[in-house]
């Protein structure tokens, strides 16, 4: 069955595109940074999820949820495809696995990556899995859910137009979250590598890659994700504020004795998603593959030392290269 199993899925890599197996390999570790999860979940799937290979994609999924793996794993074909081409590499596989609270927990995804079961991620090595919820009421659902209160008039107009609710307009946001977990392992590929200094700058440029994939998917989705970041901004009031704070507190560092909470993690990612919206309308597609570029002349000529470029010198280079990076964060107010 492995054997099958691996052979099967080098030969739909290869027919993804012909550019990919010709291709230069790239290194790319998100996550645990190893295959630990893929290892556990092959072992446990074996005996309690369906698997299928879908859209080309090594589908393991729960229950009644193969319409969730259709569109996901179309997904996640076409962005690998896209990206394949832009960057000229050839990314580690993707697999995707579509599990419930109970799987979660069987699993220890808790303890392993320091995820509430509702949040999709992504993690690998050389396999690396996209694990999404069946059930979509996870953190993100009830933080949103309880700013429902504070609806503003641009919000109602928003839901009376798509003849939606408060709450579908959550569900589907949160199941649009893929889209960021995909801009880690594509951003990763392009040179931004997990373990620099810059996680501000990494976190933003991963929204913006979702971003990108979202507009070629659906103009509704994008409306609807920058609209609920938007209106979660206005809602949250967060204790830090600053990229410095954001570095160290996604580092599993602590400044005083308060970590990064779930509210505030929120309200500096619907910040990354305003910057890169901006970034977008400026610059559109083409920005992403300059960032790309951009690393890799910044590696060149700093070597080790970009890992020690402040916040305020790295703001200056980009700000120069693309606009609106101090004057946005002139406006975080910190």
């Amino acid at each position: 069955m492995n054997y099958i199993y691996r052979n099967l899925s080098i030969a739909l890599l290869c027919l993804l595109s012909s550019a990919i197996c010709t291709s230069k390999e790239c290194s790319v570790e998100t996550g645990t940074r190893d295959d630990s999860l893929f290892d556990a979940l092959k072992a446990y799937s074996a005996n309690e999820l369906n698997f299928k290979n879908i859209n080309g994609i090594a589908t393991y999924y729960r229950g009644q949820s193969e319409v969730q793996a259709n569109w996901l794993s179309k997904l996640i074909a076409d962005a690998h495809k896209d990206y394949s081409d832009k960057l000229q590499v050839n990314p580690p596989e993707i697999v995707l696995a579509i599990i419930d609270s109970q799987d979660w927990i069987r699993l220890e995804l808790s303890n392993k990556v320091g995820k509430l079961y509702g949040m999709p991620f992504i993690s690998g090595k050389e396999k690396h899995v996209l694990f999404y919820p069946v059930d979509h009421k996870g953190a993100f659902y009830q933080l949103l859910m309880s700013l429902k209160k504070n609806m503003d008039f641009k919000m109602r107009l928003f839901l009376r137009r798509n003849q939606m609710s408060f709450e579908d307009a959550v569900i589907s946001f949160v199941k649009t979250i893929p889209y960021h977990e995909l801009g880690h392992y594509f951003g990763a590929c392009g040179g931004l590598y997990e373990t620099d200094s810059h996680r501000w700058f990494r976190e933003m440029f991963y929204t913006f890659i979702g971003q990108e994939m979202m507009k070629r998917s659906s103009s509704f989705i994008l409306e609807n994700w920058n609209k609920m970041f938007s209106f979660a901004r206005k809602n949250i009031d967060p204790f830090y504020r600053s990229l410095e704070a954001f570095n160290l507190l996604t580092s599993g560092n602590k400044i005083g004795e308060v970590q990064l909470a779930g509210p505030n993690f929120f309200w500096y990612h619907a910040e990354f998603n305003r910057a890169g919206y901006k970034l977008m309308k400026r610059h559109g597609s083409l920005f992403s593959t300059k960032v790309f570029k951009l690393y890799g002349d910044l590696k060149m000529q700093h070597g080790d030392g970009l890992e020690k470029l402040s916040v305020q010198d790295f703001v200056k280079i980009l700000n120069r290269k693309f606009g609106v990076f101090s004057f946005w964060q002139n406006q975080l107010k910190y």
